[in-house]
C-alpha cells in the first residue's frame, strides 16, 4: 500500500514538472512598439458612417497606445497591458471598446475578439 502512495507521488510529479506553460504568459516575448494597421473587410468609406476604411495600433513608450478603430475618425491615446503574448487595451480616457491581441511575430499581431491579423506598417 505504501509502495503505491510513493508510485503515485512519482507519477503526479512527473507529470506536474514535464507541463509546459501557456503561450500566452511566457516572459521571452519582446514588447510590442510601433503601428500595427488593418483594413477593414469590404468597407466602403462614407457607407454606414464608415470614414476610414483602415483600423491601426500605436504602441508608444510607458505602455501608451493611440487607437483609431471601427471605422470611425476619433484617435483614441490610452494605456495598454502586455502579459507574455497577450495585449489587453485599456478601457479609460473615454475609450471603451474590447480590444486585445496576441503576438503573433514581430511583424503581425492578431486581435482576439474577431481573429483578424493586424501587420506592422513602421
Amino acid at each position: 500500500m505504501m509502495m503505491n502512495k510513493k508510485l503515485l507521488f512519482f507519477i503526479v510529479l512527473i507529470i506536474s514538472i514535464s507541463c509546459n506553460r501557456d503561450d500566452d504568459s511566457s516572459n521571452n516575448t519582446k514588447p510590442v512598439h510601433g503601428r500595427y494597421t488593418h483594413k477593414i473587410p469590404d468597407c466602403v468609406v462614407g457607407g454606414d458612417s464608415i470614414m476610414n476604411c483602415i483600423e491601426f495600433v500605436d504602441f508608444m513608450s510607458n505602455n501608451e497606445v493611440s487607437v483609431l478603430i471601427g471605422g470611425g475618425d476619433i484617435v483614441w491615446t490610452t494605456s495598454y497591458a502586455q502579459n507574455g503574448n497577450k495585449i489587453q487595451i485599456d478601457k479609460k480616457n473615454g475609450f471603451s471598446f474590447e480590444v486585445s491581441f496576441m503576438v503573433e511575430n514581430e511583424s503581425n499581431l492578431i486581435r482576439i475578439e474577431d481573429n483578424e491579423v493586424w501587420t506592422k506598417s513602421q
